[in-house]
């Protein structure tokens, strides 16, 4: 059984010639902030603290995401932050094992 338009959307869609804006999206937020999502009142104090509207935020904060996500992805083949720090930890800290010698002394 398909689902039908809301009544907001039906409104729009009769009062409007361009109904369906290809360029357009809805956008649900979370009723309370967790990890895949934030609520309408942390974006509205988000963009205020930051002084941007919520939508230049929107994008800004997409942008900024996609850009980290493909950019760690393409570089390492590792989809997050975490995997990322944690390959560049072991390449560059070389634990030496027990019993090695690390450097000379001058006074042997």
């Amino acid at each position: 059984m398909p689902k039908s338009t809301p009544k907001v959307a039906q409104k729009v869609a009769s009062s409007s010639p361009r109904a369906i804006d290809e360029n357009a999206m809805l956008l649900r937020f979370r009723s309370k902030n967790s990890t895949s999502g934030v609520t309408r009142l942390t974006l509205r104090r988000a963009a205020e603290e930051l002084g941007m509207n919520e939508t230049a935020l929107v994008h800004k904060a997409l942008r900024e995401y996609i850009s980290r996500k493909i950019n760690y992805k393409m570089i390492t083949g590792i989809d997050n932050l975490e995997g990322f720090l944690e390959r560049k930890r072991k390449e560059t800290c070389q634990v030496p094992l027990p019993n090695t010698v690390i450097g000379r002394s001058s006074r042997m």
